[in-house]
């Protein structure tokens, strides 16, 4: 999950997943992710409204999530 810049709220999360392209199944996702708002266990106001499939994360030479480098490689994708 990565912070990404947004006219309108200033910044917006975007979800990238590392899936089996095979088994995922967007609706599917959809469908989870607004169970998981309704129990509350997501906040309304950080509904995703885009997630993105990747084949891998970037990480850092300490082996973080690089959220840097994710922010400037998927900043076309909001």
């Amino acid at each position: 999950m990565i912070g990404m810049t947004d006219k309108r709220w200033g910044e917006r999360p975007l979800a990238l997943l590392v899936v089996d392209k095979v088994l995922f199944n967007e609706s599917a996702a959809h469908e989870q992710i607004r169970l998981l708002i309704e129990c509350g266990v997501i906040s309304k106001h950080a509904l995703l409204t885009q997630f993105k499939l990747v084949e891998t994360i970037a990480k850092t030479s300490v082996g973080k999530i690089d959220k840097k480098a994710l922010r400037v490689e998927h900043a076309a994708a909001l």
